[in-house]
């Protein structure tokens, strides 16, 4: 079980870091356009999903 949580922690992390290199450069723009909020929308939309995901596919494999 603690070896589950410790990948599920490492493929989050690695999911938010790479989202976060992503989503850094959008937000800290002053001119924020409408596509920039939607790109950022989508991009945490996305990134909820593919957690989600992730997380069913280990606990799957644990099953």
């Amino acid at each position: 079980m603690l070896n589950n949580e410790k990948k599920i922690t490492k493929i989050v992390g690695t999911l938010v870091a790479v989202y976060g290199i992503i989503l850094i450069p959008l937000i800290g723009m002053d001119n924020i356009s409408q596509f920039r909020l939607g790109a950022i929308a989508l991009l945490s939309v996305g990134m909820i999903i593919s957690v989600i995901i992730e997380i069913k596919k280990i606990n799957k494999e644990f099953d």
